[in-house]
């Protein structure tokens, strides 16, 4: 009952509003009712003073709120990828001491940490990539051209490792006899 007399008053001080305001500005000149003199006055409607401070208020508050959502949530989204990449380092590190330890060798340990660090860095940049070109040049379907850019990095990025891991040996093995053979 209360709710809807409230609804009532509103509507009808809305309505009432509108046609005061209709008349109002009809007219170039206003009469106002001076309580205190029992005249009217005129009043003369300004064109170039029609400023009002509480709207610019409002809309800067609104900015400062938008600017500092946005900067909160660049933080928060940088803080999370952070924490993932280094969840998969650590996951990657403690699998390549898991392995090494396992077959006792720890080149065996390295390859696995070159061949996973490889393999993940290409997949994530060849996903990049790809969704990169395909958002560049508009062209349709690029979810699954990402998914096979990202599959396909990964398997680049395996090949990768284990030939950087077979040069790495190599050249290992090439100065430990250098090495050596200076020594006797």
């Amino acid at each position: 009952m209360i709710l809807s007399v409230i609804l009532w008053l509103s509507c009808t001080l809305v309505v009432v509003g509108a046609k005061h305001d209709e008349t109002y500005l009809a007219q170039d000149t206003v009469l106002e009712r001076d309580t205190i003199l029992e005249y009217d006055v005129p009043y003369i409607y300004d064109e170039e003073n029609d400023f009002a401070p509480g709207l610019f208020v409002f809309v800067m508050v609104g900015a400062v709120f938008f600017i500092a959502s946005f900067v909160l949530g660049l933080i928060l989204t940088i803080f999370c990828l952070l924490l993932l990449a280094a969840l998969v380092f650590i996951g990657v590190f403690s699998t390549s001491i898991l392995v090494g330890l396992a077959r006792k060798s720890w080149w065996e340990g390295i390859k696995t940490f070159f061949v996973f660090t490889t393999s993940i860095t290409g997949g994530v940049g060849g996903a990049v990539l790809f969704f990169t070109i395909f958002k560049i040049l508009h062209w349709p379907n690029g979810w699954e051209y990402t998914i096979m850019g990202g599959i396909s990095g990964a398997l680049a990025g395996m090949a990768y490792g284990l030939a950087a891991f077979y040069l790495i040996r190599a050249m290992a093995d090439f100065f430990r006899r250098k090495l050596n053979s200076n020594r006797c």
